[in-house]
């Protein structure tokens, strides 16, 4: 997984980085022990819900998307 000193070298080298941390809701759903399996369903979900409010904001971010 890429660091924040792996985000700052890329934006270096003249790239745009954005880095999506679990929101609060995949962080509940992961709970204390997010390799514990009984909470894989419930972690998957949230993070796909988590994925789909944060893609525009991605997508706007990829050259030739046709996003403004």
């Amino acid at each position: 997984m890429a660091g924040a000193e792996d985000a700052v070298e890329m934006r270096r080298r003249g790239s745009t980085v954005a880095v999506v941390h679990p929101d609060e809701g995949s962080l509940a759903a992961m709970g204390t022990n997010p390799l514990d399996p009984s909470v894989r369903a419930a972690a998957a979900h949230a993070a796909r819900a988590q994925g789909r409010r944060e893609a525009d904001a991605i997508r706007r971010l990829i050259p030739g998307s046709g996003s403004v």
